[in-house]
């Protein structure tokens, strides 16, 4: 039982990790891309994590997170792709918020919105040499 709950523990952790990376993979794809694409891209990946909302209520993965639910309940009638697809969807939208709360906090220490093109590497550390 007690796996269940650190297993989505675990999915959580993961897919916030994947999304501290998205900048870097966005970064490369950018070259690749004409910004058309791009912007389809974006869309598709913001549908995904409005229904990794919906997803994350109706599965009640709040609860297994806040310890309210001790158990899995798994639905053996349901399909095995939708329950995939509504994990990957949860996955989709924990790593959209990493980017954005990582984007907001290098915002916030380069300056504003005025300099977000800075990357965090150029933003010099208050700590000694």
């Amino acid at each position: 039982m007690k796996k269940a709950r650190m297993t989505i523990d675990i999915l959580m952790v993961m897919s916030f990790h994947l999304g501290l990376h998205f900048r870097a993979i966005s970064a490369k794809m950018k070259s690749r891309m004409n910004k058309a694409v791009r912007t389809v891209v974006a869309v598709l990946f913001l549908l995904i994590a409005i229904y990794g909302v919906y997803a994350f209520i109706k599965r009640g993965i709040g609860d297994y997170l806040l310890m309210k639910e001790m158990f899995a309940f798994f639905d053996f009638g349901e399909s095995r792709v939708r329950f995939l697809l509504d994990y990957a969807a949860v996955m989709v939208l924990a790593a959209e918020l990493a980017f954005w709360v990582q984007n907001g906090l290098l915002m916030l220490s380069s300056g504003g919105p005025k300099n977000r093109n800075r990357s965090h590497k150029y933003v010099k550390s208050s700590r000694g040499k």
